[in-house]
């Protein structure tokens, strides 16, 4: 005979809350309670087991750059922060390493403030760009290996891990970051190195632009007294912008929340290519950006800055205009230089899936520009300069997959081209700047990095160098 089973024990009073509508004397246990989410934290902070598909514990997700360092654990749908570093100039740039203190500074503030971990309990994967140094690759290791004591360290490239966020595996990828562009190809998930190309034309090129315009064209009101706000006549007058209070910081606050990219066909009217001002002296607005107010900190109190519409617009002109220039192409010309070097048979694969991420690449219609400009680049390859080859037959196929507005996207309810209902070409929810990051997540949760360096053969390494 088999024992009977032991009677649950009740507990003393009805349960309310979460424990309402179960039978009297019973209550939910505590771990079926669901706590609250904390503040900051992801969408997926309370469905995350903290363990991947396979039963490892998940890793630490990494994608530096030399301004905005985005961390996070695998397995999760966006990065917990996208930390800002504040160092003039960045930790590194072209030549290397400027800041190795700021870089441990910054991993320390990751561990222990922001994901409040042991270092020594979790792996790490670092999205690294494609033309990511030697040195910096060696800063980042000793940062990790020596100072946080991580036990390993994959090193996944960033092109392939965002081309895997937007469900693909073959395609295009072009990453406007803060140093430079870089047009990368990838194919049955193999990043084709030698056919990489990149440009100096990037985030840091048009912040140093804006400020230019901001300066030149800019109209400062300064801060008022206690008189002069109750005398109207003793107002002072508008000036040009302080020098000095146009700072790093400020600047990209601009350059986030004020700028715009306009089609092809509007930026022809209106703006002057060659000065960089409106054709029409007396018109300083566009008809798509009216000219914005943005406060300003200076010695002598918060002033406001009246930015003219036509500034707004005109800056991002400085990364896509095509002007012949080998040394520093432009981004549309970058795209058409790579899709030259593929081989033929795999050309219209790949321009059918460009895929464009970057934090600069989050400038309203951005990437609608983008594909614009290199359409119209393509078709021009047969009557241009004899180093493109002619590729106007790929101008039709060329697409940018998370254009928010793709050409021939429908209204939402009307069917559109094969039955989809308009769901085609749908451009996925995140944001350029987190393609990379959200790639390596799904990479760290289905163990598909790259191969790791553990630390003992860090050590031994360095040894041998030294």
């Amino acid at each position: 005979m088999s024992t009977p089973r032991p009677p649950l024990t009740p507990v003393k009073h009805r349960s309310t809350g979460s424990g309402a509508g179960l039978p009297f004397g019973f209550s939910t246990p505590i771990s079926l309670k669901q706590p609250a989410t904390p503040m900051g934290h992801s969408p997926a902070y309370l469905t995350s087991t903290r363990h991947s598909v396979y039963g490892t514990e998940s890793k630490i997700v990494i994608d530096p750059g030399s301004r905005v360092i985005k961390v996070g654990f695998s397995g999760e749908a966006s990065p917990r922060e996208s930390i800002t570093v504040e160092v003039e100039g960045g930790l590194w740039d072209l030549n290397g390493v400027q800041n190795e203190l700021g870089l441990l500074d910054a991993f320390r503030e990751i561990y222990y403030t922001h994901l409040q971990v042991d270092p020594k309990q979790r792996r790490v994967i670092i999205l690294e760009n494609d033309l990511l140094s030697t040195p910096v690759r060696r800063a980042i290791m000793g940062a990790l290996f020596t100072s946080m004591q991580v036990t390993a360290v994959s090193f996944t490239p960033a092109t392939l891990a965002a081309l895997m966020a937007a469900g693909r595996t073959t395609g295009l990828v072009v990453d406007v970051g803060y140093l430079q562009t870089v047009v990368s190809a990838v194919y049955a998930a193999r990043p084709m190195l030698p056919l990489t190309v990149s440009s100096p034309l990037a985030g840091k090129r048009l912040t140093n632009h804006l400020r230019n315009l901001v300066l030149a064209h800019g109209v400062y009101y300064p801060a008022l007294s206690t008189n002069q706000l109750s005398n109207a006549a003793g107002q002072p007058p508008p000036g040009n912008v302080p020098h000095e209070a146009v700072t790093d910081a400020w600047i990209e606050d601009v350059k986030c929340r004020a700028l715009l990219a306009e089609s092809g066909t509007e930026n022809e009217s209106g703006i002057d290519s060659e000065t960089d001002k409106p054709s029409n002296a007396n018109d300083n607005d566009n008809k798509n950006a009216n000219q914005i107010a943005v406060k300003i900190q200076t010695s002598h109190g918060r002033g406001v800055v009246f930015i003219p519409g036509w500034v707004r617009a005109r800056a991002v002109e400085e990364l896509l205009e095509s002007r012949g220039d080998i040394d520093e192409p432009s981004i549309p010309e970058c795209v058409v230089k790579c899709m030259q070097a593929l081989p033929i048979d795999l050309r219209r694969e790949l321009s059918a899936s460009c895929l464009v991420v970057g934090g600069t690449a989050s400038i309203v219609g951005f990437r609608r520009r983008l594909g614009d400009e290199t359409r119209a680049l393509l078709q021009r390859t047969t009557r241009t300069a004899t180093h493109l080859n002619d590729l106007s037959s790929l101008s039709t196929s060329f697409e940018v997959i998370n254009d928010p507005m793709p050409r021939g996207s429908q209204p939402t309810g009307k069917a559109g081209k094969g039955g989809k209902g308009g769901k085609a070409n749908k451009a996925p929810a995140w944001n350029p700047a987190c393609y990379a990051w959200v790639g390596g997540s799904l990479a760290g949760a289905v163990r598909v990095s790259a191969a790791e360096i553990h630390k003992e053969d860090f050590e031994s390494l360095e040894r041998e160098i030294h």
